[in-house]
């Protein structure tokens, strides 16, 4: 199995540098992309080598690199990117992905479909890991998807909005929050 989840990242990785090599070039790739490269590196060898802090906060480490690695990709296609042309929106991004992650960890507490292992005794860095590892999973959602709209899905605009019937803001507020207690309600 470890065989073949390392033949589907190796893959993954080939085509999405085969889009990036194919796109235009607005801009150079920013230096950070190239940091962003060298934590991989390091943080693999240094996984390999059993370092704790490595150990304990690999996810973050790595999920922090690839948002450096896309989003200077991403500038080198556009000449802008989220983190370089918008970084206060960025940052907000990271604090909502922390609270939008949280509704998850309540799902969580009544479906029990996931634990965590190998987590720090110490309470503050536990929760500070927590943070790290909560604020890179929108970031790193939408760096993706803009990656991929300038490179695979380039050209192809945005698709016109169908009409719809209008509903008051507070109608769509209280439709979110049925759908969002909808799997607490049938978990089954």
């Amino acid at each position: 199995m470890v065989i073949l989840g390392l033949a589907l990242t190796a893959a993954v990785i080939l085509f999405l540098f085969t889009l990036f090599v194919r796109a235009p070039q607005a801009a150079p790739y920013a230096a950070y992309g190239l940091v962003g490269l060298a934590i991989v590196v390091t943080a693999e060898i240094l996984l390999f080598l059993d370092v704790s802090f490595v150990t304990t906060f690999f996810t973050p480490i790595c999920w922090t690199a690839y948002i450096l690695i896309l989003d200077a990709a991403v500038f080198r296609i556009r000449g802008r990117s989220l983190l370089r042309s918008e970084p206060q929106a960025f940052v907000w991004m990271a604090v909502l992905s922390v609270f939008l992650w949280l509704i998850f960890e309540g799902y969580n507490l009544e479906l029990r479909n996931w634990t965590y292992v190998g987590l720090p005794r110490n309470e503050l860095v536990r929760y500070v890991g927590y943070g790290w590892s909560f604020a890179t999973i929108w970031p790193a959602v939408l760096e993706t998807a803009e990656f991929l709209l300038a490179t695979l899905f380039r050209g192809c605009g945005p698709a016109p909005d169908p009409p719809h019937p209008r509903v008051p803001a507070a109608g769509w507020v209280l439709l979110g929050l049925v759908m969002a207690g909808f799997p607490l309600l049938a978990p089954f």
